[in-house]
């Protein structure tokens, strides 16, 4: 493959955030993860999806066609699951023994509902510690994925390590890590929530991203934003034209990634991939005094 700009996406799903009632659950579910998987099926975008094991267990319970749906895509190599764990708990917050349970049990319900285990997984809320690191890799997973804009000001960490996968230091063990980029999810949601134009937005996006080679991370984050709006916030957008939906919109601005020759990837194929930049596969510390738990 003559070009070696790779791009890649997920989204987020997480039922139980704490200002969504239960009596909007089922809407969530219609308006933003059944768009999702029907966006993930007429496209070639190689859309992943993060999903907390509760989550996949609500809808299990809500909604069995929308599970039916997700396996076959799975099957079909159309998307990917990307772990995270049962609940979304802020690890570094919580117990060793109290986290390492919540990721094996998160393990156990992707098992039991998609036949499937996991081998990336979200670092929740994306709050690091050196801890996080080893939980995950004694469950067995090989990579993180983990915010690169909370650490983008380390001087002693090269900003071209951005474009290509690393390893991260734990305490006692190391793993591998792809970076998310919350600058670049927030601009996507501002453009698709109208906030931003779309030639202002890729104008961002090219000055943020200058690379000839490697990996960016286009969007990393909620899902249940798009199409749907809890009126939590004074500042909350409004639906711009409630007779479009936003998930078309999405599409028509992933296709323009497309044109601009973009190789849109699945994270589960990332082994596959051979730089020849002396940037990939660095051992980094993400931590610092100055910067103790990254988020």
């Amino acid at each position: 493959m003559k070009n070696k700009k790779f791009a890649y996406l997920f989204f987020h799903l997480n039922l139980f955030f704490s200002s969504l009632p239960k009596n909007k659950r089922s809407e969530v579910i219609n308006k933003c993860y059944w768009p999702l998987l029907n966006l993930i099926d007429k496209s070639d975008f190689n859309i992943g999806i993060e999903i907390t094991g509760w989550t996949l267990k609500e809808i299990n319970k809500l909604d069995q066609k929308w599970i039916i749906f997700f396996k076959k895509l799975l099957k079909q190599n159309k998307t990917y699951l990307i772990g995270s764990s049962y609940t979304q708990a802020i690890f570094p917050l919580i117990p060793y023994k109290v986290n390492s349970f919540n990721i094996k049990h998160g393990k156990q319900i992707y098992k039991n509902i998609l036949n499937q285990v996991p081998k990336i997984a979200y670092v929740n809320e994306q709050c690091f510690s050196k801890s996080v690191v080893d939980l995950y890799k004694s469950q067995k997973y090989q990579t993180l994925i983990m915010d690169w804009d909370c650490i983008k000001n380390n001087k002693n960490i090269n900003q071209k390590f951005k474009f290509y996968t690393q390893k991260l230091k734990g305490n006692k063990s190391t793993i591998d890590v792809i970076w998310n980029s919350s600058l670049n999810f927030q601009n996507f949601q501002k453009t698709i929530h109208s906030k931003l134009s779309e030639l202002e937005y890729f104008k961002i996006f090219k000055k943020v991203n200058k690379f000839q080679e490697g990996i960016v991370n286009i969007y990393g984050s909620d899902s249940e934003i798009f199409d749907f709006r809890l009126k939590r916030f004074e500042n909350e957008s409004k639906i711009s034209n409630p007779n479009s939906s936003e998930w078309n919109k999405i599409y028509e601005i992933l296709s323009e990634f497309k044109k601009e020759k973009f190789n849109f990837l699945n994270l589960n194929k990332l082994n596959k991939i051979n730089f020849k930049s002396k940037f990939k596969k660095k051992l980094i510390d993400m931590t610092s005094l100055k910067n103790n738990l990254p988020t």
